[in-house]
């Protein structure tokens, strides 16, 4: 993992550490919210590629 981290190449991944199940970040949210039944936070989707877009057209 530190050598992974200390890259000269810029390598960005992904990078599969152990776990033979894959699941989306999607999944995990609402899998932690699951286990916490007396949570207020909620999962909230934005379209970051949009907002990125706003924001170079501003400059």
């Amino acid at each position: 993992m530190i050598k992974m981290m200390n890259n000269k190449i810029n390598f960005i991944g992904p990078v599969n550490i152990g776990n033979q199940n894959e699941f989306t970040i999607s999944e995990l949210s609402k899998k932690i919210l699951e286990t916490i039944p007396e949570s207020k936070s909620s999962i909230i989707y934005k379209n970051f590629r949009k907002m990125i877009q706003s924001k170079e057209n501003q400059t």
